[in-house]
């Protein structure tokens, strides 16, 4: 595609999705719940996005990079915002590749360990299910993170490694400046060590942020 050229897009989420105002709905909104979860949804963006810029569009984000150096002291970083039992936390946005409804976990025989709760099928591959309020030092009464109607199932990266767990609610993203945490809780008796690197408070909750390497070491020590 060159620039210039017209691009055409079926904007079918708002033909057939959730932003339609008549007619009959798309069969998949009930697989995936809302259009933005959809693979169909995630291509056109892509798209978009890869689209080459015309000569216009070029000249208006051109910038002198000399005159636009980053404060480092003040750097804001992406975070999934969610809910497990009646605690929010937050999370590396990076390390997150889908959210989608809660699916049937084939738990595991024999197993003892309350941080892994089994297997699940995503879009056809087979991947291990993993509870993070367990790492959190939650109890089972406290998490509780997949039996509501607002629940959802979070995907995320870790290198070669897809890892699912399920969560009472997600909220959206904050960006958030690490500098400007509060003070992390201490660890509960359920947990050695907390993963939560600080707290950042909005007009109605108190949300603790997730350090993303203690996470990941957390994981992978589990998986070993």
């Amino acid at each position: 595609m060159n620039p210039g050229d017209e691009m055409i897009i079926d904007d079918c989420w708002n033909r057939i999705g959730i932003w339609r105002t008549s007619g009959e709905a798309c069969e998949k909104i009930e697989t995936y719940v809302h259009c933005r979860n959809c693979p169909v949804y995630a291509q056109a963006g892509k798209t978009l996005l890869d689209r080459p810029l015309n000569d216009q569009q070029l000249d208006e984000h051109t910038i002198t990079v000399h005159d636009h150096t980053p404060d480092e002291t003040n750097i804001l970083k992406a975070f999934s915002i969610f809910r497990i039992g009646h605690e929010w936390f937050g999370m590396d946005v990076d390390l997150l590749s889908e959210i989608c409804p809660i699916h049937e976990i084939h738990r595991l025989p024999h197993n003892r360990d309350s941080f892994l709760k089994g297997l699940i099928n995503v879009h056809g591959s087979i991947v291990v299910c993993m509870s993070v309020g367990a790492l959190l030092g939650k109890t089972a009464a406290d998490r509780a993170d997949d039996n509501y109607q607002t629940s959802r199932m979070l995907i995320m990266h870790i290198g070669n490694d897809r890892i699912a767990f399920p969560v009472t609610e997600t909220s959206g993203s904050l960006r958030l400046d690490e500098n400007k945490l509060g003070e992390p809780p201490a660890p509960n008796k359920l947990s050695k060590t907390s993963i939560v690197k600080g707290m950042h408070r909005t007009d109605d909750r108190d949300i603790g942020i997730i350090d993303r390497e203690k996470l990941i070491t957390s994981i992978q020590e589990h998986l070993a």
